[in-house]
């Protein structure tokens, strides 16, 4: 798995799995925790590093423990041209919107989205028509304005523009809020 800065917009791996077959029977799993990325002008443009859980077996015994990783070197293609930078940024809101608009919500998703006294509400309605109309008539028309647009790269630049100016989009749980 991996996890997208919402500063940089680069990709970090989260888990890998390391295998040794010659001198020792190595097997472990190694997950990294997300958001772990430190922006710098000094490891241009940033680095992830985390504390890691390790589980796994060393010569057919269980083990498990912490580890450290460091991750340099990613994100020159991304942060070297305003255009891969704003194109990487549009892939990443379009799957936050995926995520936080999806076109046939589940009953968890769809009171996310409405709250949860208007989600009562929607129960009320005989045959599941609250429910649809809120699909049919607010999440369907966003999200195919927004799938459409091409330029979902513009509520990235927002979160930036926020960042820049001292503000803190971590507060609002990490993500920016796809904006068509």
């Amino acid at each position: 798995s991996e996890w997208t800065s919402m500063r940089t917009f680069i990709q970090y791996p989260t888990k890998w799995k390391l295998v040794h077959g010659a001198s020792i029977d190595l097997d472990l799993d190694v997950c990294g925790h997300e958001d772990q990325e430190v922006v710098t002008v000094v490891a241009k443009p940033a680095f992830w590093e985390a504390r890691v859980n390790v589980r796994g077996t060393v010569d057919g015994k269980a083990v498990a423990g912490l580890g450290f990783i460091e991750l340099h070197g990613r994100g020159s293609d991304i942060m070297g041209s305003l255009k891969a930078m704003l194109t990487s940024a549009g892939k990443e809101m379009h799957r936050n919107m995926v995520n936080f608009m999806p076109l046939n919500p589940n009953d968890a998703e769809l009171e996310n989205l409405v709250g949860n006294h208007a989600f009562d509400a929607l129960s009320a309605f005989p045959n599941g028509l609250g429910r649809q109309s809120v699909v049919d008539d607010i999440i369907s028309p966003l999200r195919d304005m927004y799938d459409r647009s091409g330029k979902a790269w513009r509520s990235a630049a927002f979160v930036l523009c926020m960042n820049m100016v001292r503000g803190n989009n971590l507060k609002y749980g990490g993500r920016c809020l796809p904006i068509p």
